[in-house]
């Protein structure tokens, strides 16, 4: 499923981009580069009712972060982009609440390319899995952020990004069983520095 939808993907840059007939130089919508890959490790910190539960229960209210995002350019400035993310909480006495948080999702984005970095806005959504005494968390959520590149190389940038993550559709259910109120929503905020590695735009017109 994944490698057709890439595939797909592939088709409708090939087709914009063999309708242009002006020089790379002056096209307005072909972008320099195709995809971005960027690595982020960073730290998440909780906020709003999850963070008071996390407190009342004496659980750490921070996290390590690490995100993985691949980018792909459908014009210029503007693509598509598909997120895994991981996070966990962690309580010092091995008790009520712990576990891992995987987020997987995906994004729109618009990017700004200056001479030598880029400015990138996003938002999306996904699903978080959680585990452990957290799986009464998994649900949805949506992430909206921003990141900011200095260019190394032609094809490599040092990236600094900060993001919002904010639970939604948590099981009724779930919340009666555990008698959990029901705006105790899993929130967060994560500041993150990595690497962006980019491949040049390789279809021709």
């Amino acid at each position: 499923m994944k490698r057709s939808l890439i595939f797909f993907l592939l088709l409708i840059n090939l087709s914009l981009y063999s309708n242009d007939e002006t020089s790379d130089r002056y096209s307005p919508i072909r972008p320099t580069y195709l995809i971005d890959i960027s690595i982020n490790p960073g730290l998440g910190i909780y906020v709003g009712d999850f963070y008071n539960h996390l407190v009342r229960d004496g659980a750490y209210t921070m996290t390590p972060v690490f995100d993985l995002y691949v980018s792909l350019f459908f014009i210029k400035y503007f693509g598509i982009q598909a997120l895994i993310s991981s996070g966990c909480v962690i309580h010092p006495q091995s008790e009520p609440i712990e576990g891992t948080i995987l987020y997987m999702g995906l994004e729109l984005f618009g990017q700004y390319d200056f001479k030598y970095a880029y400015l990138k806005l996003l938002t999306g959504a996904g699903f978080q899995h959680t585990t452990m005494l957290l799986q009464w968390y998994s649900s949805a959520f949506f992430e909206v952020g921003f990141e900011f590149a200095v260019r190394i190389t032609e094809y490599l940038y040092i990236n600094t990004g900060v993001r919002y993550r904010r639970a939604f559709l948590e099981s009724i259910i779930i919340y009666k069983k555990y008698n959990l109120a029901e705006n105790d929503t899993l929130s967060s905020v994560t500041i993150s520095s990595g690497i962006t590695f980019r491949v040049k735009n390789w279809i021709k017109k």
